[in-house]
């Protein structure tokens, strides 16, 4: 229930209905179960009596006594309330909370660790999806620069520009076929332009 300590300080109280039958609280402790008479055991038998009664005399009598048995109990119990003990107990509480926010701080610590590590781990799979789709877009512009057979090195110089230019513009694999177009549109018209040179010559 409580510390051995903790019981110095206690004293059980009885609220009466003035005297039940004319019996005396004596009386009543002697019936009382077991584990009343433990309690009382354990605080020293420190118990007084509050009765409803109109009966000025004995409620002041009462009174008087268990104001008595407080400052009994204060008395015997002020070494706990000197100096040493008090910077003791204190110093202990602010151990108990140090410790606890120190154990709040690493678990904030801990999150803060593996809320970093996941956003490293999505920008690395970003960057490997990106560095893939731009693989795969200068993987098809070449084959088709090779089907179309460019054989002019400054149409092949042109051509890789438009590619490296596509692959820095690209945001997303729906872009491919757009940027694969317009690469293809650029080579067909710079085709039509060579072909037209060589027919007027």
């Amino acid at each position: 229930m409580f510390e051995d300590k903790e019981n110095r300080f206690l004293i059980v109280v009885f609220a009466r209905d003035g005297e039940p039958h004319g019996k005396r609280i004596e009386d009543e402790i002697a019936d009382a179960p077991k584990i009343l008479k433990t309690v009382l055991e354990m605080v020293g038998n420190k118990y007084a009596v509050i009765s409803k009664t109109d009966d000025e005399n004995q409620k002041r009598k009462e009174v008087e006594t268990l104001l008595a048995m407080i400052d009994s109990v204060s008395n015997d119990c002020k070494d706990f309330y000197k100096n040493d003990s008090l910077k003791k107990m204190i110093e202990l509480i602010n151990e108990e909370i140090d410790k606890v926010m120190k154990e709040k701080d690493l678990k904030w610590f801990e999150a803060e660790v593996l809320v970093k590590k996941e956003l490293i781990k999505e920008k690395e799979k970003r960057f490997e999806s990106q560095r893939r789709k731009h693989q795969a877009l200068v993987l098809v512009t070449t084959l088709i620069g090779s089907l179309m057979d460019i054989t002019s090195p400054t149409l092949w110089a042109e051509y890789l520009i438009k590619t490296a230019a596509a692959v820095k513009s690209a945001e997303s694999a729906l872009e491919f076929p757009i940027k694969v177009a317009e690469l293809g549109k650029f080579l067909v018209e710079k085709r039509g332009k060579q072909k037209n040179k060589c027919c007027i010559s």
